[in-house]
């Protein structure tokens, strides 16, 4: 028949000591003023019963129970009583204990409890058909850890990994569980490499004759457990590190062994690269400086800026005859990647500068800083990535030549007129024209009366005197200009013309400069 598990207790505390919890139950109403827990060793057991002082080295903690039971049950029933120590005295109240075992005890330890009533009578020995279904054997457990395991890796040419792993332990292997990371940092520990990845079923190693891997150890007689792991890892250029546990079952009841995970495997380096060239964003670009001459192009990429294994990233472009060596991503220096705010010192139209931002989201921003020699003139910019395999990502882009904008139409409009009985018209104009222009503005007016041959006057605009009514006397054509810009946004400003002329007569106002742009207004008097 199958042999007994023997209950075990707790692992071993700071003090080396394991603890057991024995529990028991008492008639309900029942007159119990205090209970006793008795105890038991395995070695003063085997005394009382005339067996030898210690068990067997080979035999198991399970048939050595059996054998207690079986020389307690063949005790007479005073030297049971008599084989046990009083250990603990509780309230009548209690129906469990917490014991502590003797440190470093190897023996199987038996228990028992009696009860003491209010008028100090004690409860009989607890008896029966089978004497011994009234003990508790409770052992201090056997710690088994298996070996740190052995993992291989193969990494395939689609990027799929195969780890194998392998361990030999005294006690059954439960799983194996798997850990990775790419910070060399983290590695250093298991418990810092984040969760298990994989946790797989482990499985005997069926003997194969002549493989010595799959028998038993000579020595220690450790069995060889294995597991497979088929996955696949993120390509990446940074190396995966990798190590494993070997987790063994709970506990072996009839051998009184509690598992412990084992220690973590040596870390195994895995390099899973890309399978497609280094990514790199299209292309944007902004102009900036007072003259416009200065060009900003933008991009980012995901590929890492430091050196890996087989090297690093390289980076170079050309912008029309300026041609700017690799350098590698490492290299480069932190700067603006944005327009806003000054850009790089010392960048010229054969003096540029390649900057990269601080990364966010897996991605590093990249800025190229040139100026042009000719701003109007545009320019065509290639930008090159290259991997440490030597794939290229390339990416263009024209950057317009910069285009002044088309002069601004300036207003012109009549506002009101004013008839002065025998002596002419005062007209009204308001305009947004300049009068820092250059060239100048200039407004000319031109009157045609009825009965009469036109009369003409030219006045430059930002010499128009600033003042108000009455005209001087003697011209036929005069302006002034109000002291203050009026209108919503206080841009406009108000002209007033007089016209000395008897009505009826048109008057045609004309604002003009010396490039020919001209813009006119008419009115009937």
């Amino acid at each position: 028949p199958p042999l007994p598990g023997v209950p075990v207790g707790s692992a071993p505390d700071a003090a080396g000591c394991s603890h057991a919890r024995i529990a028991w139950s008492m008639p309900a109403g029942a007159d119990i003023q205090k209970l006793v827990v008795w105890e038991v060793a395995e070695t003063a057991l085997r005394q009382v019963a005339g067996l030898a002082q210690r068990a067997a080295d080979t035999a198991l903690p399970g048939q050595r129970l059996v054998d207690l039971r079986v020389a307690y049950d063949a005790l007479a029933p005073t030297k049971r009583r008599s084989a046990f120590r009083r250990l603990l005295e509780l309230p009548g109240t209690a129906r469990e204990a917490d014991v502590t075992l003797p440190k470093g005890s190897k023996d199987i330890h038996l228990f028992t409890v009696t009860a003491v009533t209010s008028t100090g009578l004690e409860s009989p020995w607890p008896a029966g058909a089978v004497p011994h279904e009234f003990l508790q054997a409770i052992a201090a457990p056997r710690l088994r850890q298996s070996a740190a395991p052995r993992v291989r890796a193969v990494v395939g040419s689609s990027g799929s990994v195969t780890l194998s792993l392998y361990a030999r332990s005294k006690i059954p292997v439960k799983e194996f569980r798997l850990y990775r990371t790419r910070s060399a940092d983290a590695a250093r520990k298991s418990e810092t490499m984040g969760p298990a990845f994989a946790v797989l079923i482990a499985a005997p190693v069926v003997p194969v004759a002549g493989d010595a891997d799959t028998q038993p150890d000579a020595i220690t007689r450790e069995l060889a457990y294995a597991a497979t792991w088929v996955g696949a890892f993120a390509p990446h250029w940074d190396e995966w590190f990798v190590r494993a546990i070997a987790v063994p079952v709970d506990a072996v009841p009839e051998r009184a062994e509690r598992g412990q995970p084992s220690l973590a495997s040596d870390t195994i380096t895995l390099s899973v690269l890309p399978v497609t060239p280094p990514d790199l964003a299209v292309l944007t670009a902004a102009t900036f400086g007072a003259g416009n001459d200065g060009v900003a192009v933008f991009s980012s990429t995901s590929a890492p800026m430091r050196l890996g294994s087989l090297g690093g990233h390289k980076i170079s472009f050309t912008a029309g005859a300026l041609d700017v060596p690799a350098l590698e991503l490492q290299a480069l220096a932190l700067g603006p990647v944005v327009i806003a705010g000054p850009a790089p010192a010392g960048i010229s139209a054969v003096n540029a500068a390649i900057v990269r931002g601080e990364r966010a989201g897996g991605r590093s921003p990249l800025a190229i800083w040139f100026t042009r020699a000719v701003p109007t003139q545009p320019v065509t910019v290639v930008l090159r990535l290259a991997d440490p395999l030597g794939r290229l990502t390339e990416q263009q882009l024209v950057v317009p030549g910069w285009a002044p904008p088309p002069p601004t139409r300036p207003t012109l409009s009549i506002t009101g007129v004013t008839r002065i009985a025998g002596r002419g018209a005062i007209v009204r104009l308001v305009s947004n024209a300049s009068l820092a222009k250059l060239p100048p503005w200039e407004l000319k007016v031109t009157a045609n009366p009825s009965l009469a041959l036109p009369v003409t006057a030219t006045f430059a605009l930002a010499s128009i005197p600033v003042g108000a009514v009455p005209f001087e006397r003697g011209r036929t054509i005069q302006a002034m200009r109000t002291p203050h810009p009026i209108g919503p946004i206080r841009r406009d400003r108000e002209y007033q013309i007089f016209l000395k002329l008897t009505a009826p007569f048109t008057a045609v106002f004309v604002l003009q400069d010396a490039t020919g742009a001209s813009f006119s207004v008419a009115t009937r008097v």
